[in-house]
């Protein structure tokens, strides 16, 4: 044979990308199968190079003659080292295998030669009858993408490395398929086929207690499950944890293999660990909530009422990771659950429902399913009891709790908070039962809490905790509620500036439809009665939407129902200005309250005190506000050259001087004069052509930017060209052409 010529690699070993079970080739599995018949993996799928991998350095523990048979197999020298083996070299010398300059073991002869997939020389030593097959030697092996120097036999690491004869000629000559267990190595049918061949034990465990199922499911791969139980591998054997397949599947997060397990006759209520868990369980435990595997293990005939070492039933595992799971997977998990018949009030060993547990999500999730909500623990605490430590009593106090019950210290709800200094749950547990189902049932918008209070002839108009209940059913915003309270007499006089708050939460509230109808509500039976008092109203719509940007695309609703019962579209506020300039200087989009007010009759030439109109603020604002613009000047009678501000500056010049690039054609689309000058003496051009100089141009960015470039085509492309100004002014500029409108019907407008 051919003498190799020695590579020098860097690193000890190889570092294999593939772990035992991730060392299937991506083909092996089809992307959308789930799991299905197995197919074989494709052989020789890892690319050795001639060295294996392994560096040569002589070993100073060797004789010169070993180190020079260790030097033979590295290159595959068959002839020397047969020579050297003839002379009574020991086969299975043990070879220092060293990293990061210090010795990570020994290996041997046969390991080198695996690596190097030396085939004549690996046969020659298998040849040599004292040649022991079974030595372990260090190799290192990368799992989970982390390399780790081990000691495992020759016909592991042949396994490990796919070498599927090198492993078969080492069984025939005897070797241990279970002396390091090599079926943890096999990732393929002929690797399983052959260890089964020569009684591989299929459920033996490794050092960590794992058996080779397990690890096939750790690395997700249903198609090596399949293979190792057609091999004699036991789907219910438990790991040296006590841990199930299943279980083990389905804490992974691996529903769909696990799904596969459980279709194979993988047992669905065998419990795991200490703990005791069932794979259901495990499936509530999840973060990543899957309702369709909850609903199929179930099917599949999962114990609903199985108890863990703590005398949990599964119901208790949805709050086993509850900083994280999202109230809505709580929700859905707990309706699965109790559609299948769980006990709301099972106990745990020590007394404590899933209410001790959670006693703030009893309104939001467990009311519906009327548990036992007095059940005391056995240290005497109710869930109210609980709620009371935590100063969140809100939720549990709509079940109507026993307040007078005691714990075993003798201490009632109340008495817990008062000695921690909770002064809301404190507040919340002195009011009577009633009271609390008003103002809690107003703040919920539930109808039958807020109806039990009033059969109780509760006084709707009584103050609770400060407030009346309808600012309860205002703030919670509950139209339904809030009108069902008025129906029995709440007094919406008593909470005057309650509409103020209701127009300013639309940002905040869950459903804006119900602030639209709450809004509508006090307009109707408050403000519209008094507008002299309210018509501030109308700014203040204006404003939430044009300042603070809320309630988009539902203010107008409430806009048009304040105008359609008589308020005033040119109301003035203390600046004397009106909705419309408002809306027309706001930052953000208004412009379907600018076609509600002009609809509504608002004046577009109005003047405020310092003698600007609507058009005016909208050529001033630093915003995009072309099409409110453009709307204002189809319906103004005031000359488009008219003169605003101390600076008597027209149109023009404002929408110039402030970058609106589209304002500015606009204007001079409809005859605005670029000639005429303010108070000092400069035109529209000018006063462009000023704030463009103010620019620091030596930045890109500036350069590129939107203000920039806009300043830039008024003042050094738009303006400055008269020929650009006459043909935008006369129609044919193709940019102008949609704002033009003749001179002659201009002057008839006006």
């Amino acid at each position: 044979m051919a003498v190799k010529y020695f590579l020098p690699i860097i690193s000890i070993f190889l570092c294999i990308e593939y772990s035992f079970a991730q060392n299937l080739a991506d083909e092996y599995f089809e992307d959308n199968d789930g799991y299905t018949a197995h197919q074989e993996v494709p052989l020789n799928h890892i690319d050795e190079d001639a060295s294996g991998g392994y560096q040569f350095q002589m070993d100073n523990s060797l004789t010169e003659q070993e180190n020079r048979l260790v030097q033979a197999v590295f290159n595959g020298e068959i002839d020397t080292a047969k020579s050297l083996l003839d002379n009574g070299t020991n086969p299975n010398l043990l070879y220092s295998v060293t990293k990061d300059n210090g010795t990570a073991g020994k290996t041997t002869l046969l390991h080198i030669a695996v690596a190097g997939r030396e085939v004549d020389i690996f046969n020659l030593l298998l040849s040599d009858n004292k040649t022991d097959i079974n030595l372990k030697g260090v190799v290192s092996i990368k799992q989970n993408n982390t390399s780790e120097y081990k000691e495992i036999t020759s016909l592991a690491y042949a396994l490990y490395l796919n070498h599927i004869e090198m492993a078969q000629s080492l069984l025939e000559k005897g070797a241990d398929p279970n002396s390091y267990p090599a079926v943890f190595f096999a990732s393929n049918e002929k690797a399983v086929t052959l260890l089964s061949k020569y009684h591989a034990d299929m459920n033996i465990e490794n050092d960590n207690k794992s058996r080779p199922l397990f690890e096939a499911v750790k690395a997700n791969k249903s198609q090596l499950v399949t293979l190792l139980t057609q091999n004699g591998a036991d789907i219910n054997k438990l790991d040296g944890l006590g841990n199930t397949l299943l279980y083990t599947a389905i804490s992974l997060g691996y529903f769909d293999m696990a799904r596969f397990l459980i279709d194979n006759g993988a047992d669905i209520n065998t419990a795991s660990g200490k703990e005791k868990i069932t794979p259901l369980m495990a499936a509530l435990a999840r973060t990543d909530h899957d309702a369709g595997f909850l609903r199929y293990i179930i099917f599949k005939g999962a114990d609903i009422s199985a108890k863990d070492i703590n005398k949990k039933t599964p119901l208790f595992y949805v709050y086993r990771y509850t900083d994280t799971i999202g109230m809505e997977n709580v929700k859905e998990s707990v309706s699965i659950l109790m559609e299948n018949k769980a006990d709301i009030n099972a106990k745990d060993k020590d007394g404590n429902t899933i209410l001790h547990f959670k006693p703030e999500d009893y309104y939001q999730i467990y009311a519906k399913y009327s548990p036992n909500i007095n059940i005391q623990n056995k240290e005497g605490n109710t869930p109210l009891h609980i709620a009371a430590g935590r100063d969140n009593v809100k939720s549990i106090l709509t079940g109507s709790p026993d307040r007078k019950i005691k714990n075993n210290k003798g201490e009632t709800a109340l008495a817990i908070a008062k000695a921690n200094h909770f002064d809301n749950a404190t507040a919340y547990l002195e009011l009577s039962d009633k009271e609390t189902l008003l103002m809690l049932g107003a703040e919920y918008g539930d109808s039958a809490l807020v109806d039990k209070a009033i059969n109780d002839k509760l006084d709707v108009n009584k103050k609770i905790k400060g407030y009346y209940p309808l600012y309860y059913a205002a703030k919670g915003g509950n139209p339904d509620v809030f009108m069902k309270l008025i129906t029995a007499g709440a007094k919406i006089t008593l909470e005057p500036n309650l509409i103020y708050d209701v127009i300013g939460s639309f940002d905040i509230s869950k459903d804006q439809a119900d602030r639209v109808k709450l809004s509508n509500i006090f307009i109707e039976k408050q403000a519209s009665l008094d507008w002299q008092k309210y018509n501030n109203i109308i700014h203040l719509l204006v404003k939430e939407q044009s300042e603070e940007n809320k309630g988009q695309g539902f203010i107008r609703s409430v806009l048009n129902y304040a105008l359609l019962n008589h308020a005033d579209p040119n109301i003035l506020d203390n600046k004397s200005r009106t909705p419309l300039m408002a809306a027309a200087a706001g930052k953000y989009e208004s412009y379907d309250l600018v076609l509600e007010l002009i609809s509504s009759g608002a004046d577009v030439d109005m003047r405020d005190n310092d003698n600007n109109t609507a058009l005016f603020y909208c050529a001033n604002a630093p915003y995009d506000k072309n099409d409110i613009f453009i709307s204002l000047l189809n319906n103004t009678k005031t000359d488009i050259n008219a003169r605003y501000g101390e600076k008597q500056n027209t149109l023009l010049m404002e929408a110039a001087s402030n970058g609106n690039k589209m304002i500015t054609m606009m204007l001079i689309a409809r005859g605005a004069d670029d000639s005429l000058v303010n108070l000092d003496n400069k035109t529209a051009l000018m006063l462009a052509k000023e704030k463009l100089e103010s620019f620091d141009t030596s930045s890109v960015d500036v350069q590129n930017s939107k203000d920039y470039q806009d300043y830039k085509y008024i003042a050094d492309k738009f303006l400055s060209d008269k020929n650009t100004v006459a043909e935008c002014r006369s129609g044919i500029n193709e940019e102008c052409k949609k704002y033009y409108k003749p001179v002659e019907v201009i002057k008839q407008d006006n």
